[in-house]
């Protein structure tokens, strides 16, 4: 059975450009692996040609798994893999593509999430003019 993506969560570690990037998966074993691929907001992503995912220079981060998948009794249970991304520090939206793969080559289908980074606060111009009387 191919793993499967349940739930990705992003959650700050204290500081604006570390989050920590969890994700929970079903049908793993003690070989599979995940990858979350961060594109950050300024970024150009290029279109497959041939239905493969591009081969990009954004960054890569391997999540480890949480407690020891081991064999369950019950299969259906999710398996939290974890890890930390401390490049955050660009204002803007970026997206987060999880990609998981079992030993035996089956892959899950990617997801993608999306992390605001900061926030732009316009506020009015107020100024204190004072207009003289030319009367």
């Amino acid at each position: 059975t191919a793993p499967l993506i349940q739930s990705i969560t992003i959650q700050s570690q204290g500081s604006k450009e570390i989050q920590t990037i969890d994700a929970a998966i079903v049908h793993t074993d003690n070989n599979t692996i995940v990858e979350a691929e961060i594109i950050p907001p300024d970024a150009t992503v290029p279109v497959p040609a041939d239905g493969l995912p591009p081969v990009t220079i954004f960054p890569v981060i391997r999540l480890q798994p949480v407690a020891p998948t081991g064999q369950s009794s019950n299969a259906e249970q999710a398996t939290i893999y974890h890890g930390i991304y401390d490049g955050f520090g660009k204002l803007g939206l970026y997206r987060i593509v999880v990609y998981v793969k079992s030993a035996d080559e089956l892959a899950a289908l990617p997801v993608v999430i999306e992390y605001q980074s900061g926030s732009r606060l316009y506020l009015p111009l107020m100024t204190n003019q004072t207009q003289a009387n030319t009367n």
